[in-house]
């Protein structure tokens, strides 16, 4: 899947789990989630908001590679909500890009034509607002 579409990347966030980030990258779904979703608490307790979303942005990576897709779309939904929270305007385009990618993958096209539009919309209607992303 990951070969077919490049999701969008987060900008230059701190990683707390490289372990869990290697296995995304190595296409080891399972080990991913499995070694990401213990530091969801742990950030939420200590309100590290820019580094769960990052957290996020690997577990629904590591769904949708494990083809489970309501999942995947829970956490990039997760994403977010804490883009919006943070007034971050990229991230959230890049957040609302990723779903509609995953709501394409789980043939969910009314979803994935309301979220193209949203951001367009966020495109043409806020350039100004938007910060310029890093390459990748």
């Amino acid at each position: 899947m990951f070969e077919k579409y490049r999701f969008p990347q987060v900008g230059t966030l701190a990683k707390p789990s490289p372990l869990g980030d290697a296995y995304v990258q190595q296409g080891q779904y399972q080990e991913a989630a499995t070694t990401l979703q213990p530091t969801i608490s742990i950030l939420q307790e200590i309100g590290d908001r820019q580094i769960e979303q990052a957290v996020y942005i690997n577990l629904g990576k590591a769904y949708a590679g494990l083809k489970q897709f309501t999942e995947a779309i829970q956490f990039f939904n997760y994403r977010l909500e804490i883009t919006r929270d943070l007034g971050d305007r990229l991230e959230e385009i890049l957040a609302l890009s990723s779903l509609s990618v995953l709501y394409f993958e789980a043939k969910e096209f009314e979803r994935t034509i309301e979220n193209s539009r949203q951001v367009l919309y966020q495109i043409d209607m806020k350039p100004h607002r938007i910060r310029k992303a890093k390459p990748l």
